[in-house]
């Protein structure tokens, strides 16, 4: 893969690139064209303009999913969703088919969940299950914009902000805060780099080339708590952080603020 490659070459070139369009992926993308970098393009406007390269990448994204240590079995365990009052409502931002608000609405049936997503991968999602179709509906939103469900007890971002830049991260934080109220738990759970030399070398060397990955193709990737820490403080004070819960066997860990205005 050329893109991994050139991310030298593109922090040259690009020094304080916080933006999509100006990473070593664009600049490959550009080589193997034979024509200059696109403004405005993206990695994911590539793959929305060709179906084969988008079904590779798909392939190897649910390759990825389907490992233990990104079980939807970690987001059941890691979080005492049992505490939240009856009635409480979920909003699951990116996603997708709806597999976690459906493993956790199985296992919690006095709550709610609304997922959202962008209109091709919603329109993709499987029928609900008869006794879940009261409880998990599916919703046409990017968390880019302003959020429309407000008074939801927890706001969840799963495995998503990995893939975006700080600047971008930082917008979809402050797009949940007309929704948001007094109380309610803003619930991230994606991954925190660990401290340089903390893992045994074969998974540090898989956690470093992933989050190399990410700033190959999104000028994005994986944060230590610090960075996380100052990513939400830099997006609204009045998001409270309350810490980060590692699981054991996942990849993922839970960062929770609570919104206190």
């Amino acid at each position: 893969m050329l893109a991994p490659r050139l991310i030298g070459r593109a922090l040259e070139q690009w020094p304080d690139a916080d933006d999509p369009s100006y990473t070593a992926f664009m600049l490959a993308n550009s080589m193997l064209a034979g024509r200059p970098v696109e403004e405005k393009s993206t990695f994911y406007k590539i793959l929305a303009e060709n179906p084969e390269k988008a079904r590779r990448f798909a392939a190897c994204m649910n390759f990825l999913r389907s490992e233990d240590v990104y079980s939807v079995d970690h987001a059941i365990s890691g979080y005492d969703w049992g505490a939240l009052p009856h009635g409480s409502t979920v909003v699951d931002l990116g996603g997708s088919y709806g597999d976690v608000s459906i493993a956790l609405a199985k296992h919690f049936s006095k709550l709610s969940f609304i997922v959202q997503d962008l209109l091709e991968t919603i329109d993709a999602a499987l029928e609900l299950p008869g006794e879940l179709s009261d409880r998990i509906h599916f919703a046409v939103h990017n968390f880019l914009d302003h959020q429309p469900v407000r008074g939801a007890q927890v706001y969840l971002l799963r495995w998503v902000l990995h893939n975006w830049s700080d600047a971008d991260a930082v917008k979809i934080h402050q797009a949940l805060m007309p929704a948001l109220s007094d109380g309610c738990t803003i619930l991230i759970q994606d991954a925190k780099m660990p401290r340089l030399g903390s893992l045994p070398n074969a998974v540090e060397r898989e956690t470093r080339w992933l989050d190399m990955m990410m700033l190959a193709l999104l000028n994005a990737g994986d944060r230590e708590e610090a960075q996380w820490r100052s990513l939400i403080a830099k997006a609204d004070s009045r998001s409270k952080w309350q810490g980060v819960t590692a699981m054991e066997g996942s990849a993922l860990n839970f960062i929770e603020m609570v919104w206190e205005p």
